[in-house]
């Protein structure tokens, strides 16, 4: 591989990557929390298939960054075509340091296994007879997206010295979702008041 090609793979891993991050922020912010659940509710209709959608997005997001497949553009795929040609490819960098980077990454073994399993039986295959779903831990999914982020930016640094900010598209995204939610939610206690008082002013004009 050559350094146009790995920058290529490099580039669009992380855009891969960016989506499946803004996905799964914006899932969090759609979770069932006091302060939201009766939206939810109330606008099921559009609710649950976004979330539904959003959770899909993020799971195959984050399997795609993590195949191992050797015909795949994945991250681990990307860290062994760095280590067999460090010199070239990634110049800032030693073996070593991808070493500990791949160290790193299989402390999330267990979530990613939970992952795939996912991917591979329930949403990019209808197994007949699939396997029980692994508990997927949002501290455990928090983890590996803070290690993830780090892990791509160590190995855009040993290619340019380049770095990614990760945070800002997925504040954004979660805020504006957050926003939804809360303009929904003077809607609704709007047309609450306005039925309250319509109710009221019937019932004296009964009386």
């Amino acid at each position: 591989m050559n350094r146009n090609e790995f920058k290529r793979q490099l580039d669009e891993l992380q855009r891969q990557i960016f989506h499946a991050i803004v996905s799964y922020q914006v899932r969090l912010a759609l979770w069932e929390t006091p302060q939201v659940v009766d939206i939810l509710n109330r606008y099921r209709g559009f609710f649950i298939p976004v979330r539904d959608a959003l959770y899909e997005t993020w799971v195959m997001g984050f399997a795609k960054v993590f195949d191992s497949d050797r015909r795949t553009m994945s991250l681990k795929n990307l860290m062994k075509m760095a280590k067999e040609d460090v010199v070239n490819l990634v110049p800032n960098m030693t073996e070593k340091k991808i070493n500990e980077l791949e160290q790193r990454l299989s402390q999330h073994d267990a979530t990613l296994t939970a992952i795939k399993r996912l991917r591979d039986q329930y949403f990019a295959h209808l197994d007949a007879k699939p396997e029980p779903k692994l508990p997927l831990i949002k501290g455990d999914v928090d983890q590996l997206v803070k290690t993830l982020e780090d892990v791509f930016n160590q190995l855009s640094v040993g290619y340019d010295r380049s770095l990614y900010s990760w945070s800002y598209q997925a504040d954004w995204s979660e805020r504006e979702t957050k926003e939804i939610l809360r303009v929904l939610s003077e809607y609704v206690q709007t047309q609450k008041a306005k039925a309250q008082a319509l109710r009221k002013a019937t019932e004296n004009d009964k009386a």
